[in-house]
């Protein structure tokens, strides 16, 4: 407990719901990135496409599916990032994370023992150096204020003991060279709407087929569209039995889903900006909302296990795909009909 004459403080930073929150560094990014809201028109302007790995089709359980330009801790450049090794500080973890937090920064911390993390996914069940982002700290309760997935699998914001951390951090196995911490704060940068960059992203992200990523060997990279197509590959790997049920992935059609309400928000400002209607964006809603049924859906299979749902969601992913490349094809077209983008004030 602190001395009777030391100082009991509270700290709390801002915390936010995250843009992406399929995966702990994204939502250490859109958090922290939250801190200067000029930054939410970077995610507009970058994160246009899709991403996953083929690897699955070999030895791998997972399509690592993720969103282009967000793919791991480092991707978003306008935030600033101090590491601090805890390789011969865990014993002054404590002081250490409570001068990030006092200073104005968030404190990220990587692999750290989920197994002993309260609040955490794995807490008590199984050994797993995780990531989470600590926003805040309580001298009189002694806890830190984490969001990170949290006991029920799920982006939370929950209590953690500073014995908690502090245990979690400590070498235990050949990983513990790695437990870091990263003190994290949003550059007042201002980042302004470019449709420009915007658009030939979504050229990008369409200009994509099975046929350009047709397997050349076991460690290729798949962008765009496609992506769609091999996530319904490793589903049917799931139906057939070839990827067993207990190694399943059971975040992919979330980052699908996150993908598709980004763009409709990314249309909507579109729309907005170069004084179109709103038919392409509501269209687009309705791509957005069956990728949240299909999300479900996949839930209830990782649930219960019923394989029956499977084919479903594959026919109804490809039918979605189609659609979508449809109607952003329709966005491009307009855009172009615009002309000079600069008579509507945007790049």
């Amino acid at each position: 407990m602190p001395g009777p004459d030391k100082e009991m403080k509270k700290v709390m930073l801002p915390v936010c719901e995250p843009i992406f929150s399929t995966y702990n560094y994204q939502i250490t990014q859109c958090v922290v990135a939250n801190e200067n809201p000029e930054l939410y028109t970077w995610f507009i302007n970058q994160c246009v496409g899709l991403q996953c790995t083929n690897m699955f089709l070999q030895d791998l359980n997972t399509p690592k599916i993720n969103i282009e330009g967000l793919h791991n801790i480092h991707a978003m450049p306008h935030l600033d990032r101090i590491p601090i090794s805890l390789c011969f500080s865990v014993k002054y973890i404590d002081q250490i994370v409570k001068n990030i937090l006092d200073a104005g920064y968030y404190a990220a911390f990587r692999n750290v023992d989920d197994y002993y993390m309260k609040g955490k996914t794995f807490y008590k069940t199984m050994h797993y150096y995780h990531d989470g982002l600590i926003y805040g700290y309580d001298d009189s309760k002694r806890v830190y204020n984490i969001i990170a997935y949290d006991k029920d699998f799920k982006c939370g914001m929950f209590e953690t003991p500073y014995t908690c951390l502090k245990k979690g951090a400590e070498p235990k196995s050949g990983d513990w060279k790695f437990c870091q911490l990263i003190a994290m704060k949003a550059r007042r940068n201002k980042i302004n709407l470019n449709i420009k960059v915007i658009k030939s992203k979504l050229q990008q992200y369409l200009n994509s087929n099975m046929e350009l990523y047709r397997p050349k060997s076991k460690d290729l990279n798949v962008y765009g569209t496609a992506v769609h197509d091999y996530i319904a590959l490793y589903l049917d790997m799931l139906y057939g039995g070839e990827i067993p049920y207990e190694n399943r992935d059971r975040r992919i059609l979330r980052v699908i889903w996150e993908h598709k309400k980004l763009m409709t928000k990314r249309i909507r400002i579109i729309e907005e900006k170069l004084k179109m209607d709103d038919e392409i964006s509501k269209r687009y809603a309705e791509i957005e909302s069956e990728a949240d049924k299909l999300r479900l859906m996949y839930l209830k299979y990782n649930l219960k296990m019923e394989q029956g749902l499977l084919p479903i969601i594959i026919k109804r992913s490809k039918e979605m795909k189609k659609s979508e490349e449809e109607i952003l094809r329709t966005l491009i077209l307009r855009i172009e009909r615009r002309g000079d983008l600069t008579c509507y004030g945007v790049l």
